[in-house]
């Protein structure tokens, strides 16, 4: 019986992350220095930086895209735990087909 040879581990480039990812990245490490002041609120990230808070999260939506022009921005709301995700049935699911 022959011994197996053990290669290296392959070297892979990072995965792709589009910008709404990155924002939302940033939002959780700044999660920590938002929960000062706007507990609650929503907040829009871009850039890495908050660009507009506020109760509405539509609103801040719309201050921001104002602000910037209509970008990939992330708006999360402020929260010491983070919400439950929703899961959202696709309607594909539910068509009888023809």
């Amino acid at each position: 019986m022959s011994s197996a040879e053990t290669l290296p581990a392959p070297e892979l480039e990072a995965p792709h992350q589009d910008k709404w990812r990155r924002e939302q990245r940033a939002f959780r490490l700044l999660l920590s220095e938002l929960l000062e002041p706007p507990l609650g609120e929503f907040v829009a990230i871009h850039e890495g930086r908050v660009v507009e808070s506020g109760p509405d999260k539509i609103e801040v939506a719309r201050r921001a895209n104002a602000r910037l022009g209509y970008l990939p921005i992330y708006v999360g709301q402020v929260a010491a735990t983070p919400a439950d995700p929703v899961r959202i049935p696709s309607q594909r699911r539910f068509v009888e087909p023809k």
